[in-house]
C-alpha cells in the first residue's frame, strides 16, 4: 500500500516559499512562512487535520536567539514553547506553559572540545524564574571523531 502527496507550493517576489500544500486522500495540511528584510523566516503557520499551531523566530545580527511555538487552537488546554539560543545556535533555555501557566523553566550549560563543539550538554531546571533554584535533571553527552 502506498500514499500518494501531492504538493504546492506559492512564493513571493524574492522567490520564498510563502505557501507550502500537503495534500493526500487522507488529509491537508497548509504550511504559511513570512519572512524579514533579510530574507530569513520570521513566523511559520502550521494547519494540520487536528490542531494549528505558529512558530516566530526572532534574530539578533542575523542569528536565531529566540523561537517560540504556540497552539492556535480552541483545544481543552493552551500550550507555548519558548526556546533561546547563543550565537552558535545552542540552546540555552527552554520555557514551557499550559494554559497560560508557566510550567517548565530548564537552561542549558555546556562544556566544549578544542574544536568548540560541545560534549557535555546539562538540563538544569527550576520551578521559579523568580527564585532561578535550576537543579540539574538531564545530562547528555558525545563523543566526537575528527578526521585529519
Amino acid at each position: 500500500d502506498s500514499t500518494i502527496i501531492l504538493y504546492n507550493y506559492k512564493y513571493d517576489s524574492n522567490n520564498n516559499v510563502t505557501l507550502k500544500e500537503e495534500v493526500t486522500e487522507n488529509y491537508n495540511n497548509t504550511y504559511q512562512y513570512k519572512y524579514n528584510e533579510n530574507n530569513k523566516p520570521i513566523e511559520e503557520i502550521e494547519e494540520y487535520e487536528f490542531y494549528r499551531y505558529k512558530k516566530d523566530i526572532r534574530y539578533d545580527e542575523g542569528k536565531i536567539t529566540e523561537i517560540s511555538k504556540q497552539s492556535l487552537m480552541a483545544m481543552p488546554y493552551q500550550w507555548q514553547q519558548i526556546t533561546g539560543y547563543d550565537k552558535d545556535k545552542n540552546e540555552t533555555y527552554y520555557l514551557g506553559y499550559s494554559n497560560f501557566e508557566l510550567l517548565t523553566i530548564h537552561r542549558y550549560d555546556y562544556e566544549f572540545d578544542k574544536m568548540g563543539n560541545w560534549i557535555k550538554k546539562i538540563t538544569l531546571s527550576s520551578d521559579s524564574l523568580e527564585k532561578q533554584n535550576f537543579k540539574p535533571v538531564y545530562v547528555e553527552t558525545r563523543e566526537i571523531e575528527y578526521w585529519e
